[in-house]
């Protein structure tokens, strides 16, 4: 892949930080009943694809309420562009660390993950699919959500 290509990758992930109700899709979990989901913002978004600003901050939050107790572990996130897909591990932080209220998640808990960064002026400009999951600590994703943004 194209170094041009990685470097968008990256910086869209640390622009990503939602803020403001967002168009999302989710993907598979293994226990879909752990969590019900009850927004994602990402912010700047204005439109579907959400666009994203060279340089400038962008955050996403993803509130939801437990259904069970869960050890919350690490974040991952990939952007897809065309048939590239990359991870992106310098994101994938403790989830505690980003966490509104306290760790662990607990049944019947209101919780909201936010996460804000700051996307690089060197990234191309181009249209990605991202890809966001919550892992408890055994690696199982609690939250997985996947969303179109665009780099400008």
């Amino acid at each position: 892949m194209p170094p041009s290509i990685r470097l968008t990758y990256v910086m869209v992930l640390h622009m990503v930080h939602l803020a403001a109700a967002t168009y999302y899709e989710t993907c598979n979990v293994k226990d879909v009943k752990a969590i019900t989901l009850t927004s994602v913002m990402i912010t700047p978004c204005d439109s579907i694809p959400c666009t994203l600003y060279k340089d400038k901050m962008a955050s996403i939050d993803i509130s939801f309420t437990s259904n069970a107790d869960i050890l919350p572990g690490r974040a991952s996130v990939r952007a897809t562009y065309g048939d590239f897909a990359v991870r992106f591990p310098q994101l994938e932080e403790n989830i505690c660390d980003f966490l509104e209220w306290s760790c662990p998640v607990v049944a019947g808990g209101l919780y909201t993950y936010s996460f804000a960064t700051k996307l690089n002026k060197l990234i191309p400009s181009v249209q990605l699919k991202i890809r966001w999951e919550l892992h408890d600590t055994e690696g199982e994703s609690f939250i997985c959500i996947e969303f179109p943004v665009r780099i400008a």
